[in-house]
């Protein structure tokens, strides 16, 4: 059986853990994140809005050289029944 001598019985310390640098201050990351976010948004309304446009302007331009308003197909328009019992 190997026998062991004890130098110290003092518990050494662990060094403190290094802290990773950061790439930006966390300020600056939640201003970046403030804006990126108004930015895609505003980006999403002017989407939106742009779409509505076009939609007024082919309906706009249908009407003017003889070309009737297209009717919703029946297949999309979605009509929401109560639920069923199962043993119907």
């Amino acid at each position: 059986m190997p026998v062991f001598q004890v130098s110290s019985r003092s518990v050494q310390l662990a060094a403190p853990p290094k802290k990773k640098p950061r790439r930006l201050r966390q300020e600056w990351s939640a201003a970046i994140r403030f804006v990126a976010a108004i930015s895609a948004a505003w980006w999403f309304i002017r989407l939106v809005d742009d779409l509505q446009r076009v939609k007024r302007y082919c309906l706009h331009f249908a009407s003017r050289v003889g070309i009737p308003r297209c009717r919703a197909v029946p297949a999309l328009q979605l009509q929401i029944s109560p639920i069923q019992s199962i043993s119907q």
